[in-house]
């Protein structure tokens, strides 16, 4: 993501593999103040959204992400089409829960993470990992890599990162369509040796907070769904990922980002759209050790001060009464939606994760506490089914992925593996994780009522 001139950068060792991205942003504001903490944003000449800094929504916990990626290496010594042939369909066990489908976007490390994951993933699950595009032109997509990721075998799928604030001005300074900047970016897939017969699909990162505040806006986006979904004429159709920018879970002050996530849920037209072109719904949903692990609360406690934040959009569409008009978009996250967790380590606040400065093994006990949480949600309602996100990083020591990573896979292989239930997901180290000075955060709770 495009660095904040305001956020401190962050070094090449501390940079994130996310399981699904987004800009974040805006004040945090307690008590009853009426200012507008999601206003409108703001628009060019033109009268389009402008996206050129991402809007800043809730510091320190909702700061912009860095955008440093690693340099532009070499593309690896590999066949751009290894891998590629029509994927079968899955046969699952009998014995697994759900079928399920873990969706990351990776800013660095998404080969560490692969690496980690291949040997732990159970045949219950499936893993998308995204991939960003080049550091000299994020239109371009990085080479080699598909392939690279195909050739750990058929369950690791890569996803070509669609930068959204790149295209966008891409779209702007060329004039272009949002139905021809999704064909153009399907057709820079293929130049570097995407699949999609065998499962390999697009993402899209940055999806700016206008998705919930402006409807002239999300009916240009869905355009650009449909672009992205359809391609060139003869190109084969997939469906792709969507990441949108989130709401820090240390909000008090949540009126107006109900109301514009209110106001989004009834939009029935843009949502048609989007199931006829998005696979996975991911929403930023980074959970904070600081609202979730609250010392002496029992697990079902600790459930639900993952899930009032994490599945917050999921619940709002299921109170809506039926003369609000969110029923094609209940449907539609029912389907599609994912919470996207958080798995950063030894993040400060001002990093935009939460405050994640706990020792590895609370840490570990974290992940595993929101696997643990979500699948639990999964088994009494609609969403997410077995889909499932992660921002993942080590702000301590990026030699650290493997063993987070391999946490993660440990996690889902017990909730989601043959005959696993939630409590599986807590493994040897336990979901009881435990930061000083924690709190329950009950502002999220205006989430269960319309």
């Amino acid at each position: 993501m495009r660095a904040n001139p305001r956020v401190a950068r962050m070094t090449r060792s501390g940079l994130p593999l996310l399981i699904a991205l987004t800009a974040c942003g805006a004040p945090v504001l307690d008590g009853d103040t009426a200012t507008d903490i999601e206003a409108a944003p703001p628009r060019d000449a033109d009268g389009d959204p402008s996206f050129d800094e991402p809007t800043v929504e809730e510091p320190p916990d909702g700061m912009p992400h860095a955008d440093d990626v690693p340099p532009d290496e070499a593309p690896p010594n590999v066949d751009p089409l290894l891998g590629c042939t029509a994927l079968a369909p899955a046969t699952l066990p009998a014995s697994c829960p759900f079928t399920n489908e873990l969706v990351v976007y990776g800013q660095e490390g998404w080969n560490a993470l692969a690496d980690a994951l291949a040997p732990s993933l159970s045949p219950c699950t499936q893993a998308f990992i995204s991939i960003p595009p080049r550091n000299d032109d994020k239109t371009l997509v990085r080479e080699g890599q598909a392939a690279l990721m195909r050739g750990r075998g058929a369950q690791l799928h890569p996803m070509a990162e669609f930068h959204f604030t790149t295209w966008n001005r891409l779209r702007q300074e060329q004039g272009l369509s949002w139905r021809e900047l999704g064909m153009r970016f399907r057709e820079e897939m293929e130049r570097q040796g995407y699949c999609v017969e065998a499962g390999d699909t697009w993402a899209i990162n940055e999806a700016p907070s206008a998705l919930r505040k402006d409807a002239a806006f999300r009916a240009g986006f869905a355009e650009l769904l449909g672009g992205l979904a359809e391609g060139r004429p003869g190109m084969p159709f997939v469906k792709g990922a969507v990441f949108i920018v989130g709401f820090g879970h240390r909000s008090t002050n949540l009126p107006v980002y109900k109301g514009n996530v209110k106001r989004a849920l009834q939009d029935a037209d843009f949502w048609v759209e989007a199931n006829k072109a998005v696979r996975f719904w991911g929403q930023e949903v980074y959970v904070d050790p600081q609202h979730a692990c609250v010392a002496g609360t029992s697990a079902a406690e600790r459930r639900a001060l993952v899930n009032r934040y994490a599945m917050h959009p999921h619940r709002l569409s299921v109170v809506a009464p039926d003369a609000a008009g969110a029923n094609t978009a209940q449907s539609f996250l029912g389907r599609a939606y994912v919470p996207v967790l958080n798995a950063v380590w030894d993040a400060a606040p001002e990093r935009g994760y939460g405050d994640t400065t706990v020792p590895l093994l609370q840490m570990q006990r974290f992940v595993r506490a929101q696997v643990d949480a979500v699948r639990s949600y999964a088994s009494s309602n609609a969403a997410p089914d077995g889909r499932i996100g992660f921002a993942f990083a080590s702000y301590h020591d990026p030699q650290e992925w493997a063993a987070l990573g391999a946490t993660i896979g440990d996690a889902l292989a017990g909730a989601y593996g043959e005959g696993g239930v939630a409590a599986d997901a807590c493994g040897v180290e336990g979901c009881a994780c435990v930061a000083d000075s924690a709190a329950s955060n009950p502002a999220w709770d205006a989430f269960s009522s319309w």
